[in-house]
């Protein structure tokens, strides 16, 4: 059985997902789903820098 990722978690799995079976006739290009990630890596890090100033 897999385990659900931590909620904070979640969009970097879904764009993960979104690349690992992509294809070309969902009519988004693999550089939107690759801007999708990188957003989805920023806020992920700008929350855990925000937790840790507030350590």
């Amino acid at each position: 059985m897999t385990s659900a990722p931590p909620p904070e978690l979640e969009p970097l799995v879904r764009c993960a997902h979104h690349f690992d079976g992509w294809e070309e006739s969902w009519g988004v290009s693999v550089e939107e789903l690759n801007g999708e990630a990188v957003e989805a890596a920023r806020q992920f890090l700008s929350k855990g820098s925000a937790a840790e100033a507030g350590d």
